[in-house]
């Protein structure tokens, strides 16, 4: 500070050194020098250079606010000090002054003995005297450009200093070098000791921090280790607790079920909690897929429609779902119907789950969102929310669906709203499931998934190829054919976009007789429908031309080309216009038309009107048939008493109005019309229309020449993404894809190979043998088909008769398997049978194995219910006796894993029994079916359709659903006992035969379809002891009804119309029969007697001679 203040005026001497700090005193005790010579030399030199330059300031003129060394020399009495204000003692600093380290760093820049202060910031240089210190420690004052000015400070005036010599003066500069240099290296030293000291306090306050730190690092480990132990014991708790709401939620799921089941099995109108107002008593039809993915069951349902749809007779039925139902309090929960996926998915699943996928399931009338999961033993679909939901075509139940790996017959991918994304399960009881994902990327990975699981064994579909060649070889059926193109175009029942489509074939609907052998009397297959009459193509043609000359810029989208036809053959107005009579499409229709039925005149009504509109009178409708036209006689009436108005002309209309010649029942028309699509007219022709629809005149230049051009919106291609700009257009285009229709897959690119009937395979199938039966007197053409007791074949021989050897050969049951075998059976007992197929191939019977059998029996004297695996071992007990009750009989069927067993009681128990090399397993609980009150006399299993028909003494015949055990309708309710069932494999008919046992007055014989439909009845004057049906080909066949008697004769009737067909005896075969079966190929019919004798007949041979396949199973 007092350097930077220095007063240019002389100061006097102090008398005590001013406090410094001990560098400084080291650093002027050095700049002093050795010798008291150097000193006094250096004073003489001091005095004389401040002399000088106060003689020179003296000439310059003053500066303002400061005293000249002039002024000052005028004055005779010594200058006073100036009093220091501040005279306490500066407080001493750890280390060097900051000041002089900055001072002596300078220093060292300057010359020898010179050191010179910078300029403070904002200082001018020039504006002040340079403060200087010679070696000594004196101060001297520079300014620049005049060199040096020195002097002691006197007080009084100012010293002249004498002339100096040369010699003096560098002895004195290069004592002060020298002693600037030592003063460097020691201050050099000194430095860097006081620096490596610096470090130690540091140091310390480091060792103090890092203990510190070890100690918050050791308090943090700690409270970390606490908070995971008590995280991990709030996580074990947690997940206990989980654990015990999924195992409670598990139980009371399944509990809710059993008590669902339960209360279902007694409130239906054969149990004794029976409710007619809220038992539903309106039917609809089943979506289970039988033979040929045919559907011909119906279920019970509520309608959900208002009174004002139905005629006044039927509203009584309506009933109200509303309703509670009985015995709802053991299985109802408010906590069910808001399940959401997630709750399901931590609750429910019981076993580990591979891969999700979120996915939207499609039914005919809406589609449900959830996910679809895939586990170790089973694909499970899991809705969003659970219950009943509103949809677009009507309401659907949202279930939990679980679908094992073993019942998975195939897999197919299919396209959705014309995006490939979507695939389709089969399942071997019938079941389909159409699932869509969101791209085809997923789909893709899902599939990788699904094929990755161990137990999934598919089949895969057989090759196109190799198809048609069956095909043209006649080894299948047209029905089949078109059903199996169907299936691999992507057409689905689940889809009303792609429903399957089927061509129409006959083109006379009004005579009172048809000749199926006339080629007038079916459409040209080699023109689409809308051109039959040859005067309409100017139409369409005209069409395409003014489509095909609009400007892209003036049509409603750019990129639509050219069309024909404005609408599609195939649509979801098209199928619902044709299923308006049958629930639940007839919601669905409510829906499409706005809650309300179309125009009565507009409305599917006749036949012939149907034809004619599409084949001649509209240029917009152009529809084809859907297959329900060749097997369900159901949707032609109009068995709900649905309101549908009245035409114009007054009529009402109701069923729908069938042609003279099928006698107006719908049934003979579905059966003749089946008939028609396999006549050789239509098969030697049915290559022109697949390749209309399925084939390469589907697209392209080939399309265009044959006037088979449709919306562009109806192919596949159309991409809704690219106006994802424009909502209103977007929509619109989601709009034509969902109403349009959709083209079906293309399958063949060249044309599709024709079938070349043999002349004189022709000319002998259709020249009828002299004796010939007229199946129908209206219908020219019929062909009754190959097998035992075919009026077209010559009369059946028998080949084979086989007496037993002794009581334990005697034959109790035939048992025909898909070997084309059939099996003798010991009297009171059934077979356990499950097949194998070659995945190589397609499924026929070359390819068939049986991969294990058991034998069971019954009427033990214990009661037990016994097993045997092998020949040779004893049988084991397979069930305990019931007390109070005894075993009547015991029922199965082949590749059926239920075990059907009926009581005196009339109760009927199902078991799981699967069978596993030796192993048996029947851990699983029984099922229970009350409907009876007496011993049950017959249980027949059909796994084709999916139902059980069982009888009993009480007169009653019921049909119970397969898959659900659940009740579905009582086709007989007698009051005579009934002793025999039969089911036909082909048409699911159901025939019982009631007669009082050991009665000799005759049987009387009763024959219903599936759906509880009457077909006839009559009456014996001989007993009936046995049933069995032929399961020759619908569509080339009119199958047969065999009837044993007690005096050893052999009946057959047609399964039409139940007219006789022929008889069929032998000398000798005069006992009563007990048994019938037919072979797999139809062309043996094998009889057991009462003594145990199997006897075979034989029909045509075809291919060389065919031996009898019979063994006895002991």
């Amino acid at each position: 500070r007092r350097l930077r203040n220095h007063d240019p005026r002389p100061q006097p001497k102090p008398t005590q050194t001013p406090a410094t700090s001990k560098y400084s005193k080291q650093a002027l005790r050095l700049a002093q020098g050795p010798s008291n010579q150097t000193r006094t030399q250096r004073r003489t030199i001091t005095q004389d250079r401040r002399s000088s330059f106060t003689q020179k300031r003296t000439t310059e003129a003053p500066t303002p606010n400061r005293r000249t060394p002039a002024a000052a020399t005028t004055q005779d009495t010594p200058t006073t000090p100036p009093k220091t204000h501040n005279t306490q003692k500066p407080a001493r600093k750890r280390g060097p002054d900051p000041g002089l380290l900055r001072f002596l760093s300078r220093s060292s820049q300057g010359g020898a003995g010179t050191f010179k202060r910078e300029p403070d910031a904002g200082e001018d240089f020039h504006a002040r005297p340079a403060l200087l210190i010679d070696p000594r420690g004196h101060h001297r004052r520079c300014h620049p450009g005049r060199g040096y000015a020195g002097g002691s400070h006197v007080a009084g005036g100012t010293q002249h200093a004498s002339a100096r010599s040369p010699n003096t003066e560098k002895a004195a500069g290069e004592a002060a070098q020298k002693a600037r240099q030592r003063w460097q290296v020691q201050w050099v030293a000194q430095r860097e000791a006081w620096l490596v000291r610096t470090p130690s306090i540091n140091d310390k306050k480091s060792n103090y921090q890092r203990k510190l730190e070890a100690k918050a690092s050791r308090a943090a480990g700690e409270a970390a280790r606490v908070t995971r132990s008590v995280a991990e014991l709030l996580h074990a708790l947690r997940k206990e607790l989980l654990s015990d709401a999924k195992a409670r939620s598990c139980r009371d799921l399944v509990l809710r079920q059993a008590w669902f089941r339960i209360a279902t099995q007694l409130t239906h109108e054969r149990a004794p909690w029976y409710f007619p107002e809220s038992f539903p008593a309106n039917w609809e039809l089943d979506p289970t897929e039988g033979p040929s993915r045919v559907r011909r069951r119906l279920r019970r349902a509520f309608l959900g429609v208002g009174p004002q749809f139905l005629k006044p007779e039927f509203r009584g039925a309506l009933g109200n779902p509303d309703m509670v139902p009985p015995l709802h309090f053991l299985y109802d929960s408010d906590a069910s119907q808001g399940e959401s996926a997630t709750f399901l998915h931590h609750l429910y699943i019981n076993e580990r789950i591979t891969h999700t996928s979120k996915c939207t399931r499609v039914f005919p009338s809406s589609e449900m969102h959830g996910e679809v999961l895939l586990g170790e033993n089973s694909l499970q679909f899991v809705p969003e929310e659970l219950g009943k939901h509103k949809c677009a075509l009507g309401e659907e139940e949202a279930r939990h669906e679980v679908w094992p790996y073993a019942e998975v017959q195939e897999v197919l991918l299919r396209r959705f709203r014309l995006r490939d994304n979507a695939l389709e399960l089969f399942l071997r009881n019938g079941v389909t499931a159409l699932l869509a994902f969101q791209t085809t990327q997923d789909r893709n990975e899902f599939c990788r998934h699904l094929r990755q699981c161990p137990q999934l064994q598919v089949q895969p579909p057989e090759a196109l190829e190799t198809l048609s060649q069956r095909w043209q070889e006649r080894r299948l059926t047209n029905f089949e054919y078109l059903t199996q193109l169907n299936k691999l175009a992507g057409r689905s029942f689940n889809d009303l976009m792609q429903y399957p489509v089927f061509p129409f074939v006959l083109a006379h609907y009004e005579g009172h007789s048809l000749d199926l052998e006339d080629h007038t009397a079916f459409r040209q297959l080699e023109r689409p429908i809308a051109v039959q009459d040859p005067s309409r193509e100017a139409h369409y043609l005209h069409n395409f031309r003014v489509e095909q000359s609009t400007l892209p810029e003036e049509r409603l989208l750019p990129w639509l080309g050219p069309f024909h036809y404005g609408s599609h053959y195939s649509n979801s107005g098209t199928v619902l216009q044709f299923l308006v009579r049958l629930p639940p499409f007839t919601q669905m229709f409510l829906s499409y038309q706005g809650n309300q039925f179309d125009l009565p005149d507009r409305t599917f009504h006749s036949l012939h009107t149907t034809w004619r509109l599409a084949s001649r009178d509209s240029t917009t409708d152009v529809k084809e048939l859907i297959p329900e036209f060749f097997y369900l006689p159901e949707f032609l009436v109009n068995g709900q008493g649905f309101d549908l108005g009245v035409r114009q002309t007054g009529e009402v209309v109701s069923d729908v109005n069938l042609p003279p010649w099928c006698r107006g029942d719908p049934r003979l028309f579905v059966l003749v019309h089946r008939q028609a699509l396999e006549s050789d007219h239509v098969t030697e022709r049915l290559g022109h229309w697949i390749d209309l629809v399925f084939g390469y005149k589907q697209t392209g230049k080939a399309a265009q020449d044959a006037i088979n051009v449709f919306h562009p919106a109806t192919y596949y291609g159309v991409d809704v993404s690219l106006f994802a700009h424009d909502t209103v257009m977007q929509e619109a285009l989601e709009t034509m894809i969902c109403t349009y229709g959709q083209m079906p897959r293309q399958l063949f690119s060249s044309p599709h190979p024709l079938v070349s009937l043999p002349l004189a395979s022709v000319q002998q199938r259709n020249a009828p043998l002299p004796t010939t039966q007229v199946a129908m007197a209206e219908i020219r053409g019929l062909r009754w088909g190959s097998y035992v007791g075919s009026p077209s074949d010559p009369a059946p021989r028998l080949v084979l008769v086989r007496a037993p050897l002794g009581d334990q050969s005697l034959v109790g049951k035939l048992l025909p398997l898909r070997t084309n075998d059939v099996w003798g059976l010991p009297p009171n007992s059934c077979l356990l049978l499950g097949y194998s197929h070659d995945k190589e191939g397609p499924k026929t019977a070359t390819q068939t194995y049986i991969s294990s059998t058991a034998l069971v029996s019954w009427q033990h004297a214990d009661g037990l219910v016994r097993l045997k695996l092998h020949k040779e071992e004893v049988p084991v007990p397979l069930l305990g006796p019931c007390p109070g009750d005894a075993v009547s009989l015991c029922s199965t069927a082949p590749d059926c894993h239920l075990l059907f067993v009926g009581y005196s009681s009339g109760l009927i128990t199902i078991h799981k029994v699967r069978l596993s090399g030796t192993k048996v397993d029947n851990t699983s609980k029984p099922a229970c079916l009350l409907g009876h009150t007496d011993a049950i006399t017959a249980v027949q299993v059909c796994t084709a359709f999916g139902l059980v028909v069982t009888a009993s003494r009480d007169g009653s015949s019921i049909v119970w659903d397969l898959n659900r055990l659940e009740y579905v309708r009582t086709v007989v309710a007698g009051r005579r006992p009934i002793c025999l069932v039969c089911v036909s494999d082909t048409l699911g008919d159901i025939a019982t035969v009631e007669a009082d046992a050991g009665s000799s007055t005759g049987s009387t014989l009763h024959v219903h379809t599936l759906n509880g439909v009457s077909v006839g009845e009559l009456t014996t004057d001989v007993p009936v002891s046995a049933l069995c049906y032929s399961a020759a080909n619908e569509g080339i066949s009119i199958n047969v009804l065999a009837a044993g008697f007690t005096d050893g004769r052999i009946r057959l009737w047609s399964s039409w119309d139940l007219s006789p067909v022929r008889d069929i005896s032998s000398d000798k075969c005069s006992l009563p029969i007990i048994s019938l079966a037919y072979s797999q190929d139809q062309q043996h019919l094998y009889a057991a007697d009462s003594q145990g004798s199997v006897f075979a007949w034989e029909g045509r041979a075809r291919n060389g001679a065919h031996f009898p396949r019979f063994h006895l199973l002991l």
